[in-house]
Formats: structure tokens, C-alpha cells, sequence
């Protein structure tokens, strides 16, 4: 039993170290540590091994699975990071920004930004934006996902050509307009 869990651990992360995309990631996390998983069989072979070797045979189980673990989330994170990387191939990082004419970025305009990179980190892989952003802004947006943009006719505006309570009062107001 503890050679057949050394030889898990061992095809494992061979397995793990050749992933290169999330999904050979999330691939090789299935086979091992999955339902159906190799290391969760040889988990549940516990019940035919002896009593006193329960121990011993258990520490090295929770050792391996533990090393399987933290091999699945480096190398997922190194994925996100060539994933990430490769977003910004094409970009020269070392030109200087584009200046902003007066202040900064709007709260709102920051909240959704550090949004949509935490929904990314999640797996996220589109964002819906907002009829209100410049077509500018959702270029900026479109750089970090996948963006659709829902669109429609003329939107609903309120325009008037003369004074509203002229129009109202019989032809007087106080306005400057008259």
C-alpha cells in the first residue's frame, strides 16, 4: 500500500508538471483527488490494510495529498500568470500612460476594474458592460475580457426646445430665455 501511494504521488505530479492550461489543471485534479480519483481509491483500500499500519500508511495519504494539493495550486497559478502575460503581449508596458485631463478614475469606474479582475481570478470569462461606458472605456475593458455590449435604439432623453413653465404659464417665467 505505501509503494502504490508513492507511485501516485509520483505519477501525479508528473501529471500536474505537464498540464499547461486550466483545463489540464483542472483535468489532472479529477483523475487524482477527483470522486473516481486514484489517490481517493487508494484512500478508501484504508479499510484492508492492518491495524497497525493505519498510522503510518495514513501519514503518508495526507502527506501525498497534501503535496498534490499545493502542486495543483502553484501550477495554477502559474498558468493564470502565462495567461495573464499573454493578455499583454502586444502592449508596450514602458510607453508612458495616457494622461487623464483632471483627477482620476471615478469610484465606481475603480470598484467595477478590481471587480472584474477578482471575477477573472475566479474563472470568469466575459463581462456584460454598461450602455453608459465610451466606446474608449470598453476598448480599456475589452483588454482584460471578453466583453459583449447590449445596445438599443434611441435612448429615452428628455429635450425641450422652450422653457417648460413658459409653456405652462401662458407664455411667462422668470427665465433668462424670454
Amino acid at each position: 500500500m505505501k509503494e502504490e501511494i508513492v507511485r501516485i504521488q509520483r505519477d501525479a505530479l508528473a501529471r500536474i508538471a505537464q498540464a499547461s492550461d486550466r483545463r489540464g489543471v483542472e483535468d489532472a485534479r479529477v483523475a487524482i483527488l477527483g470522486k473516481k480519483g486514484e489517490l481517493t481509491l487508494a484512500q478508501t483500500g484504508m479499510k484492508d490494510v492492518p491495524r497497525e499500519e493505519k498510522p503510518a500508511v495514513g501519514q503518508l495519504l495526507n502527506e501525498a495529498r497534501k503535496a498534490i494539493t499545493e502542486a495543483l495550486d502553484a501550477k495554477l497559478e502559474e498558468v493564470q500568470a502565462q495567461a495573464d502575460k499573454a493578455a499583454v503581449a502586444g502592449v508596450d508596458l514602458t510607453l508612458p500612460a495616457r494622461s487623464l485631463p483632471f483627477g482620476g478614475l471615478h469610484p465606481l469606474t475603480i470598484v467595477r476594474d478590481e471587480a472584474v479582475r477578482i471575477l477573472r481570478h475566479m474563472g470568469f470569462a466575459s463581462a456584460t458592460a454598461s450602455f453608459e461606458l465610451r466606446l474608449a472605456q470598453v476598448r480599456d475593458l475589452s483588454k482584460a475580457v471578453d466583453v459583449e455590449l447590449i445596445t438599443y435604439g434611441r435612448l429615452p432623453l428628455m429635450i425641450t426646445e422652450n422653457c417648460i413653465i413658459k409653456n405652462r404659464n401662458a407664455g411667462r417665467c422668470g427665465c433668462q430665455n424670454e
